[in-house]
């Protein structure tokens, strides 16, 4: 996942210098090879965690419109909600309750 942000976002390498990473496949990781989604995740998660470390305040980010989020989107969300390597983040959630039903993902949260 490190291999992959640095390689996408350049720009990026002194703040994920700040932090260790394990990689899974080695140094050798193939970065032409299109991303799993749990790579996406963990570039996601590892990023997020990089961020906020780097914060003298928490960061506060606000999803609006969650109840047309996709089930990808949906998991990634509660992905980044139950990580306890995430720190110094707060969440702002909104939606229409009256487009969302007991069966909607958002729900399942």
């Amino acid at each position: 996942g490190d291999l992959i942000l640095r390689a996408t976002f350049p720009v990026l390498t002194p703040l994920l210098d700040s932090c260790v990473v394990a990689n899974d496949k080695g140094a050798n990781e193939d970065l032409t090879v299109h991303p799993t989604m749990s790579a996406i995740k963990e570039c996601t998660l590892q990023l997020l965690c990089a961020i906020c470390r780097a914060l003298d305040n928490p960061l506060i980010i606000f999803l609006d419109d969650l109840q047309w989020a996709d089930e990808a989107s949906m998991d990634m969300l509660n992905v980044l909600l139950t990580s306890s390597e995430l720190k110094n983040l707060m969440f702002i959630c909104a939606y229409r309750s009256n487009e969302v039903d007991v069966e909607h993902s958002f729900c399942k949260l």
